[in-house]
Parts: structure tokens; C-alpha cells; sequence
């Protein structure tokens, strides 16, 4: 119900079967009507003088709600219309105008955006001796609310009525809706994926908080400076995901195995021996050698011993 209230207000024209079930539904909630045909019916029996009938429509108006609600028939007139409705409503019709709009809305930002430059001052924008500029200087806020407005109005129908969901389950990524509103275009889908998900900087000290998209033009205007096609999907049940460009694939680092010494050759096997000595010999206490105070180039404090030198491959 709530889908169709909202491409209502998109312009989209009500057919007249689904009119007719609406009204039916409305009707039948009402109690208005069953309560004054059934007080004539009561005052024609009366004034005939015809007992049965005057006894029926009594107890007929005693039965009736004082209210305009019936408790026990309202779940079976719910749903009765969202069985009748499933069967009169094209979906496809309905997000086809939806998506006929946002697009012819997208081209009219598109060529507002080439004539005028969009942060210009209201001063200069009203100093323009061109007409048709300071209507496009006027025209970006009230088309960028336009295109924000008709695709949540897409993605309420394609839910409500197509059964498609758009946002990925279980948890929304911020280019679900990237898709639905921008033409893919291979060489520029990075930049265009990035000004889509670029997100706000927060306030930090002495610096104020920095928008996403800054500009009466906004995400739109961002997008459309980059070179995007602001358009609808066509095929509502076609839509995917753009795909993620695939990088250099990061090998992982590999690491040293211990070598069991039974397996090992002779050449591992007396190396492997030897580790205990060496690290011995590693560890052995450091001798300091002289340094030459009046010219520190020809030594330096803290010469490693010949243990250490030797350890690490010195002569």
C-alpha cells in the first residue's frame, strides 16, 4: 500500500482496477453506510407495520460496531485486497515510470551542470544576462533532492512489490545502491565507486567536520563532474553488484621449517650440531676494546669482542 502511495506521488496513474479493488477495501472498512442503510431498513419495517423485519434489522443494528473497525473481519479485507492486489499490479510498470523519471531527471542535472557552475554566488548567479543559466543555477538543489527521493521511491517498490532486494543482506554496504542509479562504466568505475562511498570526516580540533560531497550539486554534481551516467537500472530483477577490480594477488610470507635432523643430510645434520656452539660462543662476555680518544675515527666505544666478530661473519 505504502509502495503504491509513493509512486502516486511520482506521478504514476493509478489503473483503474487497482482503483477499484482500493475502493472496495475502503469500503469495506467503513461502517458509515451499512449503519444508514440498515436504520432505513429498520424505519421502512416500522412504518410497514412488518414484525419479522423490523425484529432482523434490529438485531442487525445491534450487532454493528460503534466504531469504524471490524474486529474480527479487518485481517480477512487485509487480506483479501494484498491477494487481489498481487494479482492486478504490474511491478515492472510501476518502477519502469520510476526509472524513466530518475533518468530524464539525471540528464536535466547533467546539462543544468554545463551551463552554469553550481557554487557560484547568488550574486553572480542573478547577474547572468542568460535566462535559461540562472534557471540551471536555480534548478541543482531541487533536481539533486529529486534523484535522492526517486531512488528510495525504487528501492521501496522493487521491495514491496517486485520482491528484489536491493541492499546486500545481512548487512548493508555503502555501494548497494550504486547500481541502481549510475550507468557501470568499466574504465571509470573506480572513481566513481570511491566518490559514491567517500564518507564525512568528523570534527577533529580546530577543524571543522568536511562533507562527503560539498556543493549545492552534492553527491550528483561529484559524480557527474567524474564523468558518471546518472541512470536508472532497466531490468529491476538484472541488477548486480559492479564487480571489484582484482589486484596483484599478495603471496603469503613464508617461513622457515625446523629440519628434523634425522631427515637431515650430513651437511644439515653438522650445521644443525653446530648451533648449540655457535650461540655459545655468541653469548660469550664482551671485551672493550682501547679507543683512540683524540681521533674516535680510528676506533669506536663498545668494538664488539673477536667472539662477535667471528659470530657475525667478521674477520
Amino acid at each position: 500500500m505504502a509502495a503504491l502511495d509513493v509512486a502516486a506521488r511520482e506521478g504514476w496513474t493509478t489503473p483503474p482496477a487497482i482503483a477499484r479493488i482500493l475502493a472496495a477495501r475502503e469500503a469495506a472498512l467503513d461502517i458509515a453506510p451499512v449503519r444508514a442503510a440498515l436504520l432505513d431498513r429498520l424505519q421502512r419495517a416500522i412504518a410497514d407495520g412488518d414484525v419479522i423485519e423490523a425484529s432482523s434489522a434490529t438485531v442487525a443494528l445491534d450487532t454493528l460496531a460503534l466504531t469504524p473497525y471490524f474486529p474480527n473481519a479487518s485481517p480477512a479485507i487485509e487480506g483479501a485486497t494484498t491477494v487481489a492486489l498481487e494479482a492486478a499490479i504490474d511491478a515492472p510498470a510501476i518502477y519502469a515510470h520510476l526509472a524513466g523519471r530518475f533518468t530524464a531527471t539525471g540528464r536535466e542535472l547533467t546539462d543544468a551542470l554545463k551551463k552554469v557552475d553550481p557554487d557560484m554566488s547568488a550574486e553572480d548567479a542573478t547577474a547572468m544576462t542568460s535566462q535559461p543559466k540562472r534557471d540551471a543555477w536555480a534548478s541543482i538543489p531541487t533536481l539533486c533532492s529529486t534523484l535522492d527521493r526517486l531512488l528510495e521511491a525504487e528501492v521501496q517498490v522493487l521491495h514491496d512489490l517486485g520482491n528484489v532486494e536491493v541492499h546486500t543482506q545481512p548487512y548493508h554496504q555503502a555501494d548497494d545502491l550504486l547500481p541502481l542509479a549510475v550507468r557501470f562504466d568499466k574504465p571509470n568505475a573506480e572513481t566513481l565507486r570511491e566518490i559514491w562511498t567517500r564518507a564525512a570526516i568528523p570534527a577533529l580540533m580546530n577543524k571543522p567536520r568536511r562533507e562527503p560531497h560539498p556543493g549545492r550539486a552534492g553527491l550528483w554534481g561529484a559524480l557527474i563532474v567524474a564523468g558518471a551516467v546518472i541512470e536508472a537500472h532497466n531490468a529491476p530483477h538484472a541488477i548486480t553488484r559492479w564487480p571489484v577490480p582484482t589486484g596483484p594477488v599478495r603471496r603469503k610470507p613464508e617461513y622457515a621449517t625446523l629440519v628434523n635432523r634425522a631427515a637431515a643430510g650430513p651437511k644439515e645434520g653438522a650445521f644443525l650440531e653446530g648451533v648449540p656452539a655457535r650461540r655459545e660462543a655468541a653469548a660469550a662476555p664482551v671485551i672493550e676494546e682501547p679507543v683512540n680518544l683524540h681521533n674516535p675515527a680510528l676506533g669506536t666505544p663498545g668494538t664488539t669482542s673477536s667472539a662477535l666478530r667471528g659470530a657475525a661473519g667478521l674477520e
